[in-house]
């Protein structure tokens, strides 16, 4: 069962990154959720102050991207890996900082909040 917060953090997710109206879903809402599920990930893996709410990232990424199907499948690896070495170039303490910014309650999406 979904918490309320872990509801509303998800259709914030979907709304900011890949809104969705009765249209189509653009590549850019695409790669949008693609971006944001890598950069959640690596959170999850390296940012270990912070509580990271993974599992409302990849549900809504998954509503609008199928990420077992190519190319989106490479997509992602290939995000994850820029996400990877931004970890290498800045370190984890301003990844997650930058990463908190993003997903954490500053702009009401409580993907990430400090533990």
């Amino acid at each position: 069962m979904l918490r309320s917060s872990s509801i509303f953090a998800m259709s914030m997710v979907a709304g900011l990154c890949c809104s969705i109206p009765a249209r189509a879903v653009t590549e850019e809402q695409k790669q949008a959720a693609i971006e944001n599920l890598a950069m959640i990930s690596m959170a999850k893996k390296w940012c270990t102050d912070y509580q990271i709410d993974q599992e409302s990232t990849v549900a809504a990424a998954m509503s609008v991207v199928d990420l077992t199907q190519e190319p989106y499948t490479t997509k992602f690896k290939e995000q994850r890996g820029a996400a990877e070495k931004m970890v290498g170039q800045y370190g984890t303490t301003t990844f997650c900082l930058a990463a908190f910014k993003i997903y954490g309650p500053e702009r009401g999406m409580n993907l990430m909040m400090k533990k």
